[in-house]
């Protein structure tokens, strides 16, 4: 689904963005990439969207914890974090909700979808998640 733009999220940062009940960290890396993981520091609630992000390692503010970008898991703890499919498109970030099941890759994102163009935006219709960022402003935090 089409959750950002890249002028929302300024490169080498990182977004919250609320996407139906969840909070999501959506981060720009400063190669271009895009980056998606749970918002929320399983530790003590940390904001993970202003964490310290390098190219697979994001760091709570609060009490330093590291997590894998790649697979979310804890880099010197035992906690791990949602890491959710993210893919940019010219200027637009797509995402997926939808966590693998048991390591096994999910379908590719906007699948049969032209480079740049997600099915619904040929439609001319919005997801209901989409629908839900705008209607509270598509502010990230």
């Amino acid at each position: 689904m089409l959750v950002a733009s890249t002028a929302q999220i300024g490169l080498g940062q990182g977004r919250c963005f609320l996407i139906g009940s969840r909070r999501i960290a959506l981060f720009r890396l400063r190669s271009g990439e895009v980056r998606a993981v749970d918002a929320v520091c399983p530790h003590r609630g940390g904001p993970l969207s202003e964490a310290l992000v390098g190219c697979q390692t994001v760091v709570c503010p609060l009490h330093g914890y590291k997590f894998s970008l790649a697979d979310g898991r804890g880099l010197d703890n035992g906690l791990a974090i949602g890491v959710y499919r993210s893919a940019r498109r010219g200027e637009k970030i797509y995402l997926q909700l939808a966590q693998p099941a048991d390591g096994i890759p999910g379908p590719p994102i906007a699948a049969g979808a032209p480079p740049g163009e997600d099915a619904d935006d040929r439609a001319g219709a919005a997801k209901p998640d989409v629908q839900r960022l705008v209607a509270v402003g598509l502010r990230p935090r």
